[in-house]
């Protein structure tokens, strides 16, 4: 265990473990009821990288891109992006 080799940078020195995770997502919903609130299509990805720093700590970084699109009233249309991050004390 070296680290991981990148063409750019060279080698990042990670001792311990360290998780990818992905996630592509695509919804529909519609409805009769509530036309202009209920129509829609969601679709985006998430994206995480959990390292094991030590024995009881634990980071997570993460983004997410997610984008919503109203089928009757199109200036309802808007986008997410969120970053995250999360340190994990365990016992």
């Amino acid at each position: 265990p070296t680290g991981i080799k990148f063409p750019i940078i060279g080698v990042i020195p990670l001792k311990n473990r360290l998780i990818f995770d992905s996630t592509l997502f695509y919804n529909t919903r519609s409805s009769a009821v509530d036309v202009e609130a209920d129509n829609f299509q969601n679709f985006g990805m998430k994206l995480s990288a959990d390292y094991e720093i030590s024995k009881n700590f634990r980071c997570t970084l993460g983004t997410n891109f997610s984008r919503y699109l109203f089928t009757f009233v199109p200036e309802e249309n808007y986008t997410v992006i969120e970053l995250i991050s999360k340190l994990t004390i365990q016992f």
